[in-house]
């Protein structure tokens, strides 16, 4: 019964074309009822589709400035050539309590080859090739002291 932060309606409302009703609050109920057969009718034809509508665009407005603000964030993301050093996060130990002061990051490694989307083809320092490919957000560039 709380209204939905992009809709600013409740999904109740959405379904049922009016706001939920509790039993143990009769005066409000009575004062809800009090309406006539026909003036239901008009707003579950009328009013409610409009209503929906509305829900609709908000939700198409909020998935684009969400879209937008994903863009922007993967314009800001370096981009990786062959043979630039990096790091892999070890993304099984995340939730690991007992290692916790373990490194969060192994390597470094090489990047092998640029793939499609932000993925990358690493190999080991040996020369070794790691058959998955790994994700831009699990790496990070390696600085040599």
């Amino acid at each position: 019964t709380a209204k939905q932060s992009t809709t600013k309606i409740t999904p109740f409302f959405l379904v049922y074309g009016r706001e939920a009703r509790f039993p143990f609050h009769p005066d409000e109920n009575e004062k809800l009822l009090e309406g006539t057969f026909l003036q239901r009718i008009f707003e579950l034809v009328e009013i409610l589709p409009k209503v929906r509508n509305n829900a609709v665009r908000r939700v198409e407005k909020a998935q684009e400035s969400a879209k937008r603000r994903h863009d922007q964030d993967l314009q800001h993301i370096e981009k990786f050539k062959k043979g630039d050093l990096v790091l892999v996060y070890k993304a099984s130990q995340q939730y690991l309590k007992s290692h916790k002061l373990h490194p969060k990051w192994k390597g470094p490694f090489v990047v092998h080859k640029v793939l499609e989307k932000e993925v990358y083809k690493l190999r080991s320092i040996d020369r070794k090739i790691i058959k998955t490919p790994i994700n831009r957000k699990l790496l990070k560039k390696y600085y040599s002291t």
